[in-house]
């Protein structure tokens, strides 16, 4: 049940919240501070109880509930006051408030009247599903059926026979927990996965028909199910005469992956499943989604249950020796190529578990970081990088993502490689980045940064190159600045700001410590010599 409490103290709401007992069978509550705030979630949100303070600005509680009932939002109203006000308590019963409390209200009260709504709610429920319930049942027994599988897969159903065989008498299907199903998941390409909702919906229709039409000689004989964006099952029921992996099933899917080229225009993935009995759908399907997780891209679209089996701790792992040696050795593209290879021989008889894929990626990374460090290359500006961010958590459980990972990361060594190579170039780098930022308070940890290298190694390679600490050579730039701006004729304070000082006085006294004279007497001294000059 949702409970919306609406008081213009926050304190109030606070203290309402913190007294409701999780038992009451409240799951989710809202706050407003006003009427008008009221409004706009219950415009919004599914709210089933309102628990409303009367004395309010812009819109009292009265004026809720007149509006409340006004729009048919069918709730239970919870009147709160702090004044026992007759007027008050004749129009609140007018509107069918179903209580009427005086503040301070006790936490025993507050939660035997929420369970008092919650009853009357359940009980209206249950007589408005009694005197349609045979007409529902009969319109809507595949959506039913539908909603049992879509439970089943997410796990609000607990993966058990006797969980499964009570849901089923429930729902009048007694003895249909042990009917055998065999699953098959389907996924459509990432391009399809991220299209508007108007064509999902499009994609969704013709895909069930397109299955039920070339997967089963009966359309009810399968149910299509959407588990997520970009993953289907299609679950064929015992009578369809498909026991598990036969080539005829294997025709059949590859029909309707040609049908769904055709008229769709892309191809989808089947990953075909086992004869099961419905309470191990779970198991199975996270078996699947495994599969599929792990499949590099191939010319064949549909992938039998029986083609691998699960990778043990027999497993050979990826030798971390020659990695080390091919990276430091600055070889990635052989690095990226080892890892393909590898997941290619791997991949013909096993499905990767994702604390097995894990295990790969942390030994890779291991390595990778041992080598920067060597190379004094500073890391942070890898995990700065987009791609990376995003290929980091996918990579546990999808072999291609974790080769776009290593792709990703190959790429950036090689390029931090080719820098250090030219060491020149890097220090040159680094006096542009100074001089465009002249105007803000740089450290050397901020010119180190901008060329992606470790502030301490930096510092010494720019110091052997200059002659000058990186501090020495921004306050070298910004005097040389100064010099000129003052030439111009422009104000102290001006010129102070320009250079990335915060103060006139603390730019004079470096000024005149830098060159033996203050700014005003430097700007003299240039303008008598123009005046010189003139005359």
């Amino acid at each position: 049940m949702n409970l919306l409490i609406v008081d213009d103290q926050p304190f109030e709401v606070d203290g309402h919240i913190q007294n409701i007992d999780i038992t009451t069978g409240i799951s989710q509550i809202y706050k407003a501070y006003n009427g008008e705030e009221a409004k706009k979630i219950l415009s919004s949100e599914q709210i089933d109880i309102i628990l409303c303070d009367i004395e309010m600005p812009v819109c009292n509680g009265l004026a809720l509930l007149e509006w409340i009932r006004e729009h048919e939002i069918p709730l239970e109203c919870i009147f709160l006051t702090s004044f026992p006000d007759f007027a008050y308590a004749k129009k609140a019963i007018s509107l069918e408030c179903l209580d009427y409390m005086l503040k301070p209200v006790s936490r025993h009260a507050l939660n035997d009247v929420l369970k008092k709504a919650i009853q009357k709610i359940l009980l209206k429920r249950t007589q408005s599903t009694e005197h349609h319930y045979s007409s529902l049942w009969f319109a809507h027994q595949p959506y039913i059926i539908d909603t049992l599988w879509a439970d089943l897969l997410s796990g609000k159903i607990s993966s058990t026979q006797a969980a499964v065989r009570e849901q089923m008498v429930e729902l009048n299907f007694p003895g249909m927990e042990v009917v055998k199903i065999l699953p098959i998941l389907i996924d459509v390409p990432e391009s399809e996965s991220t299209i508007t909702a108007s064509r999902k919906v499009i994609i969704n229709n013709v895909m069930k028909v397109l299955a039920q039409e070339a997967i089963v000689d009966d359309p009810s004989y399968g149910a299509f199910i959407e588990f997520r964006t970009g993953s289907y099952f299609f679950i064929c029921y015992e009578e369809c005469g498909l026991e598990d992996c036969t080539e005829r099933l294997l025709e059949r899917c590859s029909k309707f992956i040609d049908d769904c080229e055709k008229i769709l225009h892309f191809t989808p993935n089947c990953y075909i499943g086992k004869a099961i009995f419905s309470f191990q759908l779970k198991e199975l399907a996270e078996y699947l989604l495994a599969i599929s997780r792990n499949v590099l891209p191939k010319d064949t679209h549909v992938f039998p249950y029986d083609l691998w089996k699960e990778c043990n701790s027999d497993v050979t792992l990826p030798d971390m020796n020659i990695i080390r040696s091919l990276i430091k050795k600055h070889l990635y593209e052989d690095v990226k190529l080892y890892y393909t290879e590898y997941f290619d021989a791997l991949l013909k008889e096993h499905v990767i578990i994702n604390h097995q894929l894990f295990v790969v990626k942390q030994d890779f990374l291991q390595v990778f970081y041992s080598y920067a460090r060597d190379n004094e290359i500073n890391m942070n500006t890898f995990w700065e990088n987009s791609s990376i961010q995003k290929l980091y958590p996918l990579a546990d459980s999808s072999v291609s993502c974790f080769l776009k990972l290593i792709a990703e990361l190959c790429m950036m060594a090689s390029e931090k490689v080719h820098q250090f190579s030219q060491p020149q170039s890097v220090i040159d780098q680094a006096v542009v980045y100074i001089h465009e930022h002249l105007k803000d308070d740089i450290t050397r940890e901020d010119v180190a940064l901008s060329v992606c290298m470790n502030s301490d190694y930096f510092a010494k390679m720019f110091k052997k190159k200059t002659g000058l600490l990186i501090s020495e050579y921004i306050l070298k730039c910004r005097m040389t600045l100064a010099q000129e701006l003052l030439k111009r004729d422009m104000s102290i304070m001006n010129i102070a700001m320009e250079i990335g000082f915060n103060s006139s006085s603390y730019f004079s006294t470096t000024f005149k410590r830098y060159t033996g004279k203050s700014p005003q007497e430097y700007k003299k001294e240039n303008l008598k010599a123009k005046d010189h000059i003139g005359t």
